[in-house]
């Protein structure tokens, strides 16, 4: 019976010398290839060992098995900077194919975060998105590191204390999406830091109190969706800073009074959809900003009075899926002059006749979807594209 080690010898002179596919290839036989250790690869890689026969001849049974982006990685290897990964061996890989930069993960465990720090000195950007095996412990590891980007979307293992770590860091993206256990303490620690994009969405431990720690960033964009227990108060704290970029959607105890802190600041794009106890009357508040986007979708409340108070708005999106009240009335009133997109999708009052009236031959994406305009409504639409 032929053993593990003489089938690794009999694979690894195959591969030519310098090959770095082939250095780890001749660290695995036909079985490792086959077996639980890369059933999460890609296809990607097969295609790549299809064009080097000095490494698909010896492992036939690789179909299926090898991970994404590598045929396209190694003609660039001397110039690359970024790649995803999904598992130890192709962290081996990437640390010899090129001067990584940027490392997306999906699923990786905790103990690989010590490899990143070791194998990659020069990274910067790191995203680590859905990789609940990640903890404060594995965190330390990347202190050394002098990250720019750091996404932590959904490692809902992470608390306050982990954000330790990042004090010094040159960090300008920070994603903190559904980080459970982060609350206002951990917005203390990042004080400190130039942050100029910060996502604690779905941070339900999050507070006013813990707003106030935003206030010395130079934060251009903030998205804080569904924080339930921040209110104007909140708001408030935020309203010194030079905002371009707010997502406040699923705040449910903000009121108009938000809407008046926050119309000093220079936002070009606000989202503001699912927040019930905002009116008509606090849409005047949004006249004095140099809105290009607005989302103001599931707002049963919001109503042709509403529209008209946003007339003075030169928008290019307006986004108003599932404002049910809304009428053909009401669409007439926005300024349409740079409207490139609208989403009226479940507004069952706005009909073809309201469609027509809108002033603009320039619409690139139009959603109708439960809405009372027709195909032939929707067709006018297009042909005005074409004109």
């Amino acid at each position: 019976m032929e053993t593990r080690s003489k089938r690794r010898r009999r694979l690894a002179p195959e591969f030519p010398t310098g090959d770095t596919l082939g250095v780890v290839l001749s660290f695995l036989t036909a079985d490792d290839v086959v077996g639980k250790e890369l059933q999460f690869v890609c296809k990607e890689w097969l295609n790549v060992l299809r064009e080097r026969p000095h490494a698909w001849a010896p492992v036939q049974d690789f179909r299926g098995a090898f991970a994404p982006g590598l045929r396209a990685l190694l003609p660039f290897k001397n110039a690359l900077s970024r790649v995803k990964v999904r598992n130890t061996l192709l962290l081996w890989v990437c640390a010899n194919i090129g001067r990584i930069q940027e490392i997306k993960f999906w699923f990786i465990r905790k103990h690989n975060l010590a490899l990143v720090s070791s194998l990659f000195p020069a990274l910067v950007d790191l995203e680590t998105r859905y990789c609940e095996d990640v903890t404060d412990a594995g965190l330390a590891y990347i202190s050394r590191l002098r990250l720019e980007r750091l996404d932590l979307s959904c490692c809902s293992l992470i608390t306050d204390s982990s954000l330790d770590n990042f004090r010094g860091f040159p960090l300008r993206d920070l994603s903190l999406y559904h980080c459970d256990r982060i609350s206002d303490g951990g917005l203390a620690r990042l004080s400190s830091l130039p942050i100029q994009f910060l996502d604690v969405s779905g941070c339900h431990r999050i507070t006013d109190a813990g707003l106030a720690h935003l206030a010395p960033l130079p934060l251009k964009r903030l998205f804080m969706r569904s924080l339930n227990q921040v209110t104007d108060a909140g708001i408030a704290h935020l309203s010194s800073l030079q905002l371009g970029d707010l997502d406040v959607s699923g705040c449910r105890n903000i009121t108009d009074e938000a809407l008046a802190r926050l119309s000093a600041m220079p936002l070009e794009r606000l989202e503001l959809s699912v927040c019930p106890k905002l009116t008509d009357s606090g849409l005047v508040h949004l006249a004095r900003m140099p809105l290009k986007q607005l989302a103001l979708c599931d707002w049963p409340q919001l109503t042709d009075v509403g529209m008209a108070n946003l007339a003075p708005l030169n928008l290019g999106g307006l986004h108003l899926v599932g404002c049910c009240k809304i009428t053909n009335a009401g669409l007439m009133r926005i300024s349409a002059k740079q409207l490139r997109v609208l989403l009226i999708g479940d507004c069952r009052r706005i009909t073809d006749a309201g469609l027509a009236l809108i002033p603009n031959r320039s619409l690139d994406v139009l959603r109708i979807e439960g809405s009372s305009v027709t195909m032939d409504g929707y067709k006018r639409v297009c042909k005005w594209k074409r004109d």
